[in-house]
């Protein structure tokens, strides 16, 4: 596939023999701060296996070589997704069943870390879903800690949470409201007030 790849795509050659080996190889940009357009940069891939901890936005240049093949592909994603029929099987686009496929052979040499954010990205346009933003993603950890502390005391103020969630006490107030938010309070009261088990004994007490 990542033959197929070569010949059809815009990947360096280099970064997809590395992709199949060294994943987590890191990549060394140059020049090293100018923007994201891949195609301006010369790199070099460094040495190394071990998974690196992800950044948390396209925003830079991807760090791995993982992150670099996706980072090159979601511009390939966004062309397939464009262009018609015709221009993926004159080999002028990347059929989506390839940049799957090298999607999903990317994910699977993550291990021990999540996917990087160019990896995630890739995969949000083959599902055909919009990433959710950095807003989006604080809003609802925000929730679901607010969540937690009112389950664990109904009483509790709102002011008192939204200092604790870093939110406005306008939105906690609005989310208690909610029967939405009401219903995931219940699902959390029951987790802390449901027992927990004792452990079986394995060790029988002398005589017994």
């Amino acid at each position: 596939m990542y033959s197929a790849l070569a010949r059809r795509g815009r990947v360096p050659p280099a970064l997809l023999h590395a992709a199949q080996t060294t994943p987590h190889a890191p990549v060394h940009w140059d020049p090293e701060f100018e923007g994201v357009d891949l195609s301006d940069y010369k790199f070099s891939i460094g040495s190394g296996k071990e998974e690196q901890i992800p950044h948390d936005t396209t925003d830079i240049l991807p760090l791995t070589v993982a992150e670099a093949v996706s980072a090159w592909l979601v511009r390939e994603a966004q062309r397939t997704k464009s262009a018609k029929g015709a221009a993926v099987r004159h080999g002028k686009a990347v059929s989506k069943a390839l940049l799957s496929w090298v999607a999903f052979d990317l994910l699977q040499a993550h291990k021990k870390t999540p996917p990087g954010p160019w990896l995630r990205k890739l995969i949000f346009l083959q599902l055909g879903l919009t990433p959710p933003s950095p807003k989006d993603i604080a809003r609802y950890v925000a929730r679901e800690q607010a969540a937690h502390l009112i389950a664990e005391n109904k009483h509790i103020r709102s002011a008192t949470v939204a200092a604790q969630v870093k939110v406005d006490p306008s939105n906690v107030s609005r989310w208690r409201k909610s029967k939405q938010f009401q219903d995931l309070v219940k699902d959390y009261a029951g987790l802390l007030d449901k027992p927990r088990s004792r452990p079986k004994r394995l060790i029988k007490k002398p005589g017994k």
